[in-house]
């Protein structure tokens, strides 16, 4: 029996999810043709910026998602996670190649800047050092931004810049949230530093006399690191970042 020519599309394998914690190469499996990419940079370390405590929380890593990426059984897709900055440093690049080609890449959070300083930015801004505001009415720590937003700022001319895009995976509304800022230590006794952001932001450090905090940032989530409390110079470690791939 002879006609016309029929073209379809057969399915040969259920939608894979990986995700990817740690650098290193992964080969395409049979039966995908389509991948979708998810990367998270490092976060941004905090900085103590004077010697009796008081520091900006890190930026979180950026965030980038590609869809629709042509791929074939047997290529190798080669991940680089970038690490969480440390004290003065940004945190480090997440990206996807393929055959040399860059196909999806994320850059790190900056650390915590003086205020003064420009480029402090990331996925979402980290909060800024207490008590400083123009009516010194808040003598806390600064909270770090969440998913996509900006840090807490001391004036508008000194805000810690988020991407201003959700930071959420794939970008959608109901995904996990990733890349939180660092919360700023208090720079004054007996208060609290500011909250770490949504989506792995360390805390910022307290003056409380034994207080307990959390002041890295959550590993593999790209969250800002919190900065150092009042007389102290222990600031926090951003998160490193993550690759989430889906095949179809």
């Amino acid at each position: 029996m002879t006609g016309a020519v029929i073209n379809g599309t057969v399915t040969t394998s259920a939608v894979l999810n990986k995700t990817f914690t740690a650098g290193g190469g992964y080969t395409i499996p049979a039966g995908y043709t389509k991948a979708d990419l998810f990367a998270v940079g490092g976060g941004g370390g905090a900085v103590n910026t004077y010697n009796h405590g008081g520091s900006y929380g890190g930026s979180g890593g950026y965030t980038k998602t590609v869809k629709s990426i042509a791929v074939s059984s047997g290529q190798v897709l080669n991940m680089t996670i970038g690490a969480g900055g440390v004290n003065n440093t940004n945190g480090g690049a997440t990206s996807v190649t393929m055959s040399g080609v860059v196909l999806c890449s994320a850059n790190g959070g900056s650390y915590g800047k003086n205020s003064y300083d420009t480029g402090n930015a990331g996925g979402s801004g980290g909060g800024q050092f207490g008590p400083y505001t123009d009516n010194a009415d808040h003598l806390e720590g600064y909270p770090g931004g969440s998913d996509g937003g900006d840090g807490y700022p001391l004036n508008t001319n000194y805000t810690a810049k988020g991407q201003g895009t959700t930071t959420r995976a794939w970008g959608i509304s109901t995904g996990t949230l990733y890349a939180g800022g660092g919360g700023g230590g208090s720079e004054l006794r007996y208060y609290a530093g500011g909250a770490g952001g949504a989506g792995g932001g360390g805390t910022g450090g307290s003056g409380i006399s034994g207080a307990t905090y959390q002041r890295n940032g959550t590993t593999n989530t790209g969250g800002g690191a919190g900065g150092a409390g009042y007389y102290s110079t222990a600031e926090g470690i951003g998160g490193s970042g993550i690759v989430l791939l889906k095949l179809y």
